[in-house]
């Protein structure tokens, strides 16, 4: 049996190179701040305002398609048929 080699893997880095000027270490203080963990009422608050905010956009997505339905039946009532339209339209043509 025969063992196949795999493939050569290449890595070609780019020859152009950006320099970004950032704030120096006396200018950005880059310290972490001191954080509190999150008790349970944190925990329930962050639940309950997740669940407020999914209803919240559910009834706006549905108020869309509603205002989405009404347009596109005022557009279609508002336009006629094709053979309608061009036959009136090319009259004086004839």
């Amino acid at each position: 049996m025969q063992q196949v080699m795999p493939a050569q893997k290449k890595v070609q880095f780019s020859q152009a190179i950006e320099f970004i000027d950032t704030f120096g270490d006396d200018e950005y203080d880059r310290t972490c701040l001191e954080t509190t963990p999150c008790t349970y009422k944190d925990m329930f608050e962050l639940y309950q305002l997740r669940l407020e905010l999914r209803k919240e956009t559910e009834r706006m997505l549905s108020e869309r398609d509603a205002q989405d339905a009404i347009t596109e039946a005022d557009y279609a009532s508002s336009t006629s048929s094709p053979a309608t339209s061009t036959s009136s339209s090319y009259e004086g043509f004839n």
